[in-house]
C-alpha cells in the first residue's frame, strides 16, 4: 500500500490506538519516510523505523509515535496539542461515560480548554486545573506543558469528583501519576463526539 503525507499521518495517528505491538510495527514499516516533504520530519520518522526495535513495548513505540507527531504538528503550524492519559480514556471507554448527551457536554469542555488554555475559567488544586469553574457536574483534570495541554481525568458524578480532589489535596495524585499520554491533533480522532 502506498501511502502520501495525508494518509500516513491518518494512519500513525490510528495505530495509537492499537495495542498490538507487531502490527504496528508491520504497518510502520510499509510507510516510506519520502513521503514527508519537510526534512525534519523525514528524518524524525527515519528515527521512528530505526528505534522501533530497541524495546518489545508498545508504551515505548507510542512514545516514539507520538514524539514523530511533535515535530510534524510543528512544521505544519498545529500548536495546540492535545495529550490523553490512560486513566482519560479508560473512563471515555467505560459504559456510563458514553452517553451521547455526556460525551457531548465533555467534547465541549475539552474544546474550550484546548483553544483558550489559562484563559478558560478554572479552579487551580494541586499541581492541576480544573474545568470549569463553579457548581458544574462535568469536570475535567488538565495541566499545560511545553504549550501542550494534558488531560488527566473527567467526572460527572460529584462524589467520584471529591474523591479526586480529597486526594490532590493530600499529595496522593501528583502529575507525574499519570504516564502513558495518547496524543490527538483533533478530538475527533477519540470519537470524542456524541454517537
Amino acid at each position: 500500500m502506498a501511502f502520501k503525507e495525508e494518509g500516513a499521518i491518518k494512519t500513525i495517528n490510528d495505530l495509537l490506538n492499537f495495542n498490538d505491538y507487531s502490527k504496528i510495527r508491520q504497518v510502520l514499516q510499509s510507510i516510506n519516510p519520502e513521503v514527508f516533504v519537510n526534512k525534519s520530519v523525514k528524518t524524525k520518522f527515519k528515527e521512528v523505523l530505526i528505534n522501533m526495535y530497541n524495546k518489545d513495548d508498545t508504551n515505548y513505540l507510542k512514545d516514539l509515535l507520538n514524539d514523530f507527531l511533535k515535530v510534524y504538528n510543528e512544521y505544519k503550524g498545529v500548536y495546540h496539542l492535545a495529550y490523553f492519559s490512560e486513566q482519560f480514556l479508560e473512563k471515555l471507554n467505560r459504559k456510563d461515560f458514553r452517553n451521547p448527551v455526556e460525551v457531548k457536554r465533555f467534547r465541549e469542555i475539552i474544546q474550550r480548554i484546548v483553544e483558550s488554555k489559562k484563559d478558560y475559567p478554572t479552579e487551580t488544586i494541586g499541581e492541576f486545573f480544573i474545568s470549569p469553574r463553579g457548581h458544574e457536574r462535568h469536570r475535567v483534570v488538565w495541566f499545560i506543558q511545553d504549550n501542550a495541554v494534558y488531560f488527566c481525568e473527567m467526572f460527572y458524578d460529584h462524589k467520584e469528583y471529591d474523591n479526586f480532589c480529597d486526594k490532590i489535596r493530600e499529595r496522593k495524585i501528583l502529575k507525574k501519576n499519570y504516564r502513558i499520554w495518547a496524543y490527538t491533533e483533533t478530538l475527533d480522532l477519540l470519537n470524542l463526539k456524541a454517537a
